[in-house]
């Protein structure tokens, strides 16, 4: 009777024996299958930095997707241009926020792309996307996820590698960037302490009519009949000439447009000329009030044409920024008699 008993113990015990380890192997599985993502720290170690400044150096374009459109700034040189959905002059604002963005995105950890993770870092069905072209065509492509608010970092997956990264939070994520962030509707390019000498020209510059002018000589700004200028004057009014930014940009034009515009600048009502730091000359030349553009829906009478030298596509502004070009010289006249002649 007791070699039973003690035999039933002994299976009884066999099978608490197996049944432990068949929950152990259990409890393993599972644990492998819903553990926290795996970190990839022999990857970590080799990069800080999400994208390196060389590889931004190289890059010929960058296409940015959100939920309000698809849009590509293209290089060509060291000039960038919005080249979809539209082909105008970019926003250097916009554009530098964007490398700047772009070259600070700082790798906290890496971990493998499978399915559990782009699923929990809502890489799936990513908030926007971003992708590098560089100067050969190669793209990478880079899908942002969500935020985490607790570490204040987000979740980047490169598809094109088997890699997922948290970085910390991007401070532009770009997700609210409409057409209009991307447009430079500035008419001139350049900032008003770049120039040196600025001429305005009754009708064009060959007329030699001048209308007013500001040339920066030794410190002091000098008028055209070579008397000196109140800075003060002279910087409020050039702020305000380039900042000037245009109603309409024409991106598209046909034959007939184009020389029906060309006709228009033919006898220019003004002619402005820039003198920059660096020695360069950029002309714009307005036209008269235009009554109506072919293929234009414009109110008539209401805009004028603006040409520049330095840019592909011609601009309208209202009317009412004519003054602008209009200005005579002795309202920026110094009446301090010290300074009466130069």
């Amino acid at each position: 009777m007791l070699t039973k008993v003690q035999t039933s113990r002994a299976k009884a015990s066999s099978w608490l024996l197996l049944l432990f380890i068949v929950l152990v192997f259990f409890s393993a599985a599972i644990t492998e299958f819903f553990q926290a993502p795996t970190e990839k720290s022999h990857v970590l170690n080799q990069y800080r930095t999400l994208i390196e400044e060389k590889k931004l150096a190289l890059t010929s374009q960058i296409i940015l997707k959100n939920s309000l459109g698809s849009f590509t700034l293209s290089r060509n040189g060291n000039d960038w241009r919005l080249t979809s959905p539209r082909n105008l002059p970019a926003n250097e604002k916009t554009l530098d926020l964007i490398l700047t963005t772009l070259s600070n995105i700082n790798i906290r950890k890496v971990y493998p792309s499978d399915p559990i993770n782009l699923s929990n870092f809502s890489l799936d069905a990513p908030v926007m996307n971003f992708s590098l072209v560089d100067l050969k065509g190669n793209k990478v492509d880079y899908l942002l996820g969500l935020v985490n608010p607790i570490d204040n970092t987000t979740y980047i997956q490169i598809p094109q590698k088997d890699i997922i990264y948290q970085v910390d939070a991007l401070k532009n994520t770009f997700e609210s960037f409409d057409l209009s962030d991307f447009i430079d509707s500035k008419i001139f390019t350049l900032d008003s302490t770049e120039a040196k000498k600025l001429t305005i020209y009754r009708g064009a510059k060959s007329s030699k009519n001048i209308q007013v002018s500001f040339d920066l000589k030794k410190g002091n700004w000098i008028g055209k009949n070579n008397r000196v200028l109140r800075e003060d004057k002279v910087k409020d009014y050039m702020n305000r000439l380039f900042n000037l930014k245009s109603s309409l940009i024409i991106d598209k034009s046909s034959e007939d447009l184009k020389k029906n515009l060309e006709e228009k600048l033919e006898k220019p009502l003004y002619e402005v000329e820039i003198i920059q730091n660096n020695g360069e000359k950029v002309t714009y030349k307005i036209s008269h009030i235009v009554n109506t553009i072919p293929n234009l829906k414009i109110e008539k009478r209401q805009h004028v044409i603006v040409k520049a030298s330095n840019r592909k596509n011609i601009f309208l502004i209202h009317k009412d920024n004519l003054p602008l070009f209009s200005q005579r010289q002795n309202q920026y006249r110094d009446l301090n008699f010290k300074k009466l002649f130069y």
